[in-house]
């Protein structure tokens, strides 16, 4: 499917491997700052969630995201997005479009700074800080609510 110019299909395990090679660095950072390791954590979130790649207006592999069965949700983007930040607000707003869920959560690290500026940009609420990990870093959770729209007939 297609949302504002960004094409979303079905990642498989095998999308694994291409879409960590291309990951941005912090996305990277944050797998080892919880203790998991990128490629094996991808491939069981991709298996286990449903799962998109997300390719941008020309083709590119903009980046991945999965949704659990409990609304729990990631997101990890490639180094396209550094050199295209407006096509990353987008991005964000694709996302959002695409994504049919009554709410969405998830965790971030707190010095993730533009991270959570675009996540508040999209409508998500800060729930708590706490500390995560095995170093102890915080993280803060974050929740966005979609309001059920109905038309009425006249």
């Amino acid at each position: 499917t297609s949302t504002r110019g960004f094409t979303f299909k079905p990642a498989t395990i095998n999308d694994t491997l291409e879409l960590t090679r291309q990951m941005l660095g912090r996305g990277l950072q944050d797998f080892e700052r919880v203790g998991q390791h990128p490629i094996l954590s991808l491939a069981l979130y991709i298996h286990e969630d449903d799962s998109y790649l997300i390719y941008g207006p020309d083709g590119s592999l903009f980046g991945a995201y999965g949704v659990s069965p409990d609304n729990s949700f990631w997101v990890q983007m490639t180094n396209i997005v550094k050199d295209k930040p407006r096509t990353w607000v987008r991005f964000g707003l694709a996302l959002m479009k695409h994504i049919k869920r009554p709410y969405l959560w998830t965790t971030i690290d707190i010095e993730n700074t533009q991270l959570i500026k675009l996540v508040r940009f999209l409508g998500f609420k800060v729930l708590r800080v706490f500390p995560d990990g095995p170093d102890n870093v915080y993280s803060i959770e974050i929740v966005r609510l979609w309001q059920e729209t109905t038309q009425h007939k006249q």
